[in-house]
């Protein structure tokens, strides 16, 4: 009986060749080892470039908003919303 998803070459210790192509642009990475009927994804290094530098840019915007904040801001679930400053104090 032969396991699903498994060639019949797989099963007898011959490599099997299954495509790798970039889940961000579908450029042709290569093959790997697995089911030759199958498609395996990942990320090429030009995708991965473009994807750190986009991180980059939104852990410096992140920064530069949290440094902006004058002063702390407290968030409640129990229905009093946003408070921070005199807006918080007991009237």
């Amino acid at each position: 009986m032969m396991s699903e998803g498994l060639s019949g070459d797989a099963l007898h210790g011959q490599r099997a060749e299954m495509k790798v192509i970039c889940a961000w642009c579908g450029r042709d990475m290569g093959e790997t080892q697995g089911p030759s009927d199958q498609v395996s994804h990942g990320i090429c290094s030009a995708c991965l470039a473009l994807e750190m530098l986009e991180l980059d840019r939104w852990t410096a915007a992140r920064k530069r908003l949290l440094w902006s904040i004058a002063e702390p801001t407290s968030m409640s679930n129990n229905g009093g919303g946003a408070r921070g400053g005199q807006e918080g104090r007991a009237r």
